[in-house]
């Protein structure tokens, strides 16, 4: 079945599974490597942030509930990829460190992940290229306006 007559979120999953599974295999996964996308994407979230990053905060970035951030965390954690630290402010809030040992996971999947997507969108025009990221945010911005009526 071609992904046009697939639903469009089943299209995008396949995607996405096939796109890391590939990234992945050419990384050379190792067991600190070994991170889903959502892990990956909380890493890469925090290592970005120049201010007190909080899980509160990181779950309103990534638009997940706050549930599913503290597994996130907690896994990370284990992996020493991630550090909490009681906030000086307030007790109550942790605030949230990529640990040298996540800085590096984190380059090494940049590195990856830019080679790959060089080599995936060889033989692409600029202009489909700057087409396919303009659909991406079309969906992105529907999807996001859908939650919110």
């Amino acid at each position: 079945m071609e992904d046009k007559e697939r639903p469009l979120g089943f299209a995008i999953g396949r995607t996405l599974a096939e796109y890391f599974r590939s990234l992945r295999k050419r990384i050379g996964e190792t067991s600190d490597m070994r991170l889903s996308p959502e892990q990956l994407g909380l890493l890469y979230a925090l290592s970005k942030e120049d201010e007190e990053v909080i899980q509160q905060k990181m779950a309103e970035k990534l638009g997940k509930d706050k549930s599913a951030v503290l597994r996130t965390i907690d896994s990370l954690e284990s992996k020493d990829l991630v550090r909490r630290i009681p906030s000086q402010n307030d007790r109550r809030k942790n605030q949230l460190f990529v640990t040298k040992k996540g800085e590096a996971v984190i380059k090494r999947f940049l590195e990856a992940e830019i080679s790959f997507s060089r080599e995936i969108l060889e033989g692409l025009s600029e202009e489909q290229i700057t087409t396919f990221y303009f659909v991406l945010a079309h969906i992105r911005m529907k999807s996001e306006s859908a939650l919110n009526n």
